[in-house]
Formats: C-alpha cells, structure tokens, sequence
C-alpha cells in the first residue's frame, strides 16, 4: 500500500499567479518585475527594495500586487542576508489577521451600507409593528433582513479570498525559499480556514521541515514544536518530516506528543520513526530541566520591613595597640 503524499498545486497556482499579473496595470513596476522574472531574468537591488516595501505592513498596497511581489520573492535566489530580510517580512504576512487591501475599497463600501442598512433598519423597526406583524408576518420581516444584509456579507467574503490568496503565495514563497524558522507558523497556517491557505502552508511545511537541521535546536521560535506536535497526524509522509524535524531541533516540550505516537499510532512506520526520536527529546527534556533549576536564583529570607539595621552593641572594642602589635612568631623570628 503506498502511503500518501502531501498534496501539491503547483501547475495550478502558476496559473493563477500570471493571471494576477496579467490583471495588474500595464506600467506598473511590480508587473515589470514579474514579467522580468517569467523570462529568464534576474532580480536586481532595486525591484528587490520595492518588493519589500509593497510587503510593508505600513504601506497599504493592493492584495493582488501583494500576491505577485510573495510570488517574485520566492521565485528568485537572493542572497542570504536577502533571503533573510524576504523571509521575515513573509513570515510577517503570514500571521497577519488583514492583508492591505486598496484595489477594493470594501471598509468605505462597507461604512457606506452599513450606514444604509442601519438607517433602513430602524425605519422598519419602527413601523413593524403595525406593517410587518399584522399585515406580512414575520417571515418577510426576516427576509428583508436578510437581503439588506447580504452586500455586506458578500463583500466581507470577497475580501476574506482575497486575503486568503496573498497569505498563501507568502506561504508557497517561504517554501521556495527552504527558511527552518517558519516550521511553527506553517504548521499553525495548515490548520486554518481555507482550502488554498491550506494547501500551500502544507506544501511549504513539506519542503522547510527537511531544512531543519541539529544546529537549528534552540534557535527556532520558542513555539514551533507545540505548532509541529499540533500538526501531526495529517498524513503518514508528513509525520515522519514532522518527527524528524522535532528529532533534529525539537524542545522537551514534545515529549508527551511523541510518546503517545511510539505507542499508540496506526502507522508502524511513525511508530518507529517515534520510538527512535523519543530517547533525543526525553534527554533535552532532562537538560532543559536541570538548566532552568540552575539558572534559577537563590532566595534568602526576607526580613521584616520594620526591622532596621544597627551596629552590633554588644561587640567587645579591641585596643589598638593590640591590633597594631606583631604576631609572636614574628618576634621570635627577630630575636
């Protein structure tokens, strides 16, 4: 029996990323530099800035520019220090609730109808009494309530999508740009809403879990491994990423996830891979423990706040010729 694979749509969302770039306005420097990259070309210094700042959370750009400037991030080989800088400001959009959005003006749409229903509504308040409840009943009270509703219901869904498609090409990008320290938050992405999102945060996790390696054991993000032990159990194949990963960088905290897998999956090949990395993270749970009794500071009894500090009274006074005399041994010495 062969044992499933991550899903992936990646001829189809090649095509949905060049139909976006098409839909962008001929001139535009985001379009050129996408284009330039559909050729064969390289990102240079400039368009890389640019694409950054479209990225920006202060700069409110349009989601579908948003969408092709993740595209052309991931699309390229940067630099490290380059790759570093995209890579954080991807992770940055990722977790964001909101996309900018300003190629659909939906918050002035949605004040404006807001306002129009609100007004609508209180004059049918105010007369349904007499006009609803006597003469139509109250199911044609509901459905004008409904049909007053559902612009701005239909609008909230439209941009939900649309941020929903920016978030996912910032995930497909970490992807194609192999960044460990994303682990955690595509793991917590490809358990959110949306089908798309999903997808590309499970392709992404599939290909940055490989990239995790021994050296990367405390330098992830202190909640990366509870994200990875949330995320098991989605596929055999991405188990054993996941275990392997959490074998190679993992912190004690998954220790209790592990050990129920060792002993109680379905698959005997995620039994195995568990039952071998269990021994690895019980031990850093070991070292994590006795590290934080040792670091942490020792505590002497306070003393009362209306006890005051006094020189000892009792203390005998010595003369002082008895503190300046020499010691006998060195008398005799002299002698």
């Amino acid at each position: 029996m062969n044992e499933p694979t991550v899903p992936t749509y990646r001829s189809r969302w090649d095509d949905i990323v060049r139909h976006h770039i098409r839909k962008l306005p001929r001139g535009m420097r985001v379009r050129k530099c996408a284009e330039n990259i559909l050729d064969g070309g390289k990102l240079n210094s400039a368009d890389y800035t640019m694409l950054l700042d479209v990225l920006d959370k202060k700069s409110e750009n349009p989601w579908r520019e948003v969408l092709v400037s993740c595209w052309c991030l991931g699309s390229c080989e940067l630099p490290t220090e380059k790759r570093d800088c995209a890579t954080s400001e991807l992770r940055r959009l990722l977790t964001r609730q909101q996309a900018p959005n300003r190629d659909l003006p939906a918050d002035a749409i949605m004040g404006v109808l807001s306002a129009i229903v609100m007004f609508i509504v209180g004059a049918i308040a105010l007369f349904a009494t007499i006009l609803i409840f006597y003469q139509f009943g109250i199911p044609l009270f509901l459905f004008m309530l409904l049909v007053l509703a559902s612009p701005l219901i239909a609008i909230r869904i439209l941009k939900a999508s649309r941020n929903t498609l920016a978030q996912a090409a910032a995930a497909r990008s970490l992807g194609n740009l192999a960044d460990p320290i994303s682990v955690g938050i595509l793991a917590t992405t490809m358990m959110s809403s949306g089908l798309e999102l999903r997808a590309a945060a499970a392709d992404a996790l599939w290909k940055n879990l490989s990239a995790v390696l021994p050296e990367h054991y405390g330098v992830l993000p202190p909640d990366a491994t509870t994200s990875l032990c949330a995320a098991l159990g989605s596929s055999i194949t991405l188990d054993a990423a996941i275990l392997k990963a959490l074998g190679n960088a993992g912190t004690g905290a998954a220790v209790d996830r592990v050990r129920r897998l060792a002993s109680e999956s379905y698959a005997s090949s995620t039994r195995k891979i568990a039952q071998e990395v269990l021994p690895i993270l019980e031990e850093r749970l070991r070292q994590e423990t006795s590290a934080a009794r040792l670091l942490r500071p020792a505590e002497s009894p306070r003393a009362a706040e209306n006890v005051l500090l006094r020189p000892a009274s009792s203390a005998t006074a010595v003369p002082e010729e008895q503190l300046l005399r020499p010691s006998s041994s060195h008398e005799d010495g002299s002698d």
